[in-house]
């Protein structure tokens, strides 16, 4: 994007270099390039120079992404609070305003801080009938040990903001906020909630992950559960919806459909509203909001052409994405240290649709990283199931005691209250094991929320538990979206690479909670990780290319879940699935009846009791990420690949198996 720099970017950089150097912090050559490119995009949208593209900052955590936006909008307000500006708001060929797009009111509030001598030109959008820094919000984020310096309360307060959006010269909200003003106007060119002085704002950037597109995904088996209550709304809607989930949940994988028009038999979400406050005082709020989220769903894919997934555990799901254009706010930038190693990006910047400014890594020669080869899913913190988690929790537990005085970030699995699958709130267990005097450096945080809080930004260790693994329909979706391919396109390619991508994603972004996002020169700080991941994840493959200069990965804990022992008959069937899934035959199921052809088996029962029914044998091939196919239900007939890559395949011995003699 070269060219020659305007007395305001010559400005920002100075600032930005100056802040810099007050915290002796010294980006590589690469690196302060790639941060020009990012004050030189926004003077290029501000004076009406940029191409009417999504421009993309993939510069890694800590190198200042942040710092430079911070850096131009100081220099930006400075000039707009100055009694006679260098530059007139609004003059001609010259539109203003700048539109802030940031993911959590934490994250709001760390940019205020550092423009705090121009807050009254700056509006912040909150919620309905509330004001920034509130009660509620303070509340919100009011931490378990306040004598944390990252448990501070909010800081700013509501009377140093503007108070018109219209007339205030930088606009921030939320992701969520924005997203929708621009579905319900169609563009930033139009949505008026957002302008400045009844202009479109020249400057819009977004901070962190971006999609052009909202998936849309809709369980068949959830839409049955709520199809008795909505014969109550209309009857004409009931057996129209009803037949289409019928005839969807026959139907193979990946095949087309056209969702019915709902809109047209008179659904919209002012009668979903209505129905559902008139049935709320029988059921609890998170109920109707679930069903409020999947009927409003049911809308956005009216009258659409769908695709259908078939997922393991969770039966048949349909799938599209919104109608919402990649231009809407065009031009943008986005402010995404994942855009090097997520999948969804590239496929936008091969299509076009994203313009990638210049980047720059960082070397992470000073992580240390740990490896545990062990189950890591949510299974094995089913308290009805498995004590498994009991194991784990002691070992982090002695981890965190042979590192006196240093902190550690948890990232765990979120707590479920279910009647049969429960899922173990890990913070008491860990808490409850560890002494009173170290809870103090030890926080935890739950899969969901590991992206775009700097609160951890001091601590020198970090505990990640497995990978987050989106539902199949889910990166379906994104990776319709990321490619451009509607379901009546045509069918895309496997997600297994798709997959990875979002592994990439999301390891980068729970790494760089802790210290790791900072940078000293071109290098992180020393850091270490200690990753609870199975070797079928693939992560051992991940690690190096989303952590550049890595050095060898170590173990910790017991390097082998419990001893296997398997009987000689669960040895052949264990191996014989395992060469089937070796084979990647896309998903599909085998048969128990085709498996005991191959070993000359007619009698049922005895294989049941035998082989399936046994605990040793459903532990082994759940590390190989083989399952019981309950996807039609609970008579089961056979045996499906669980929805995630089994690339490297580790073999038997890999996993510390015992083989019974026989007698």
């Amino acid at each position: 994007m070269a060219s020659k720099p305007t007395v305001l970017e010559h400005r920002a950089l100075s600032l930005m270099r100056a802040r810099f150097d007050a915290q002796c912090h010294y980006p590589s050559q690469d690196q302060q390039d790639a941060l020009a490119d990012i004050i030189m995009c926004l003077e290029r949208m501000r004076t009406g120079r940029a191409a009417n593209k999504v421009f993309l900052s993939a510069v890694d955590p800590g190198i200042g992404k942040t710092s430079a936006l911070s850096a131009y909008l100081s220099v930006y307000l400075e000039d707009i609070s100055n009694p006679t500006p260098v530059r007139k708001i609004g003059s001609e060929g010259d539109a203003e305003g700048i539109l802030i797009c940031i993911n959590s009111w934490r994250e709001i509030e760390d940019l205020l801080v550092t423009l705090k001598p121009h807050l009254s030109e700056v509006f912040v959008r909150v919620p309905k009938g509330r004001i920034f820094g509130d009660s509620k919000m303070r509340e919100a984020y009011s931490m378990r040990n306040p004598n944390n310096p990252e448990d501070r309360p909010f800081i700013i307060e509501a009377s140093e903001l503007a108070k018109d959006g219209d007339a205030a010269a930088v606009f921030i909200a939320t992701h969520e906020y924005i997203s929708q003003t621009i579905e319900r106007y169609g563009s930033a060119q139009t949505a008026k909630p957002l302008f400045f002085h009844g202009r479109p704002r020249s400057v819009r950037v977004w901070d962190e992950a971006w999609v052009p597109a909202e998936p849309i995904t809709i369980s068949c088996r959830q839409v049955h559960e709520i199809l008795n209550p909505l014969s109550q709304m209309s009857e004409e809607v009931y057996k129209t919806l009803s037949a289409f989930i019928t005839e969807a949940e026959k139907r193979e994988d990946r095949e087309c459909m056209m969702f019915p028009d709902l809109v047209a038999r008179g659904v919209t979400y002012e009668t979903i509203d209505a129905y559902l406050d008139r049935t709320q005082a029988s059921h609890s709020t998170g109920e109707v909001e679930r069903k409020r989220a999947l009927l409003y769903a049911c809308i956005m894919a009216s009258g659409k052409h769908v695709s259908v997934c078939n997922e393991y555990g969770y039966g048949n799901t349909v799938l599209t994405f919104t109608d919402s254009s990649p231009y809407a706010m065009t031009p943008l930038l986005v402010l995404d240290a994942s855009g090097r190693v997520r999948k969804l990006y590239h496929d936008l910047v091969s299509r076009r649709v994203v313009k990638l400014l210049r980047t720059a890594s960082k070397d992470y020669s000073q992580l240390k990283v740990h490896l545990w080869g062990r189950s890591a899913g949510r299974g094995g913190y089913n308290p009805l199931k498995s004590t498994d988690y009991l194991e784990v929790a002691e070992e982090v537990v002695k981890l965190i005691q042979s590192k006196p005085g240093e902190r550690f970030l948890i990232l765990h699995y979120k707590a479920k209250d279910h009647p049969t699958h429960p899922v173990v709130d890990f913070r008491e267990v860990v808490q409850e094991k560890l002494p009173a005097e170290d809870h103090c450096r030890v926080r935890f945080l739950t899969w969901g929320k590991h992206r775009a809080t700097n609160e951890f930004a001091e601590f020198e260790n970090i505990v990640i538990f497995g990978l987050l693994n989106l539902r199949k329909s889910t990166l379906s979706a994104l990776q319709r979206i990321g490619m451009g391919v509607r379901p009546e396109d045509g069918e895309v390619a496997s997600i297994a690479e798709f997959r990875l991508g979002e592994h990439n994603h999301n390891l980068l972004q729970a790494m760089c909670r802790i210290r790791v996002r900072k940078a000293q020169g071109n290098r992180c700080p020393q850091a270490s990780a200690y990753i609870i991941a199975h070797p079928s994840s693939g992560i051992g493959k991940l690690l190096p290319e989303v952590f550049p200069g890595i050095p060898k990965v170590e173990a910790w804990g017991k390097q082998a879940d419990r001893e296997i022992a398997l009987s000689p008959i669960q040895k052949k069937v264990y191996d014989h699935l395992h060469d089937w899934a070796k084979r990647d035959p896309g998903g599909q199921a085998i048969r128990y009846a085709k498996v005991m052809k191959a070993f000359g088996i007619s009698d049922g029962s005895y294989f049941k009791r035998a082989v399936r029914l046994s605990a040793e044998f459903n532990a082994a091939l759940e590390q190989i990420g083989i399952h019981e196919d309950r996807s039609r239900g609970k008579n089961t007939t056979a045996w499906s690949i669980f929805d995630r890559s089994l690339i490297p395949q580790p073999t038997f011995q890999d996993f510390g198996f015992t083989v019974e003699k026989a007698a």
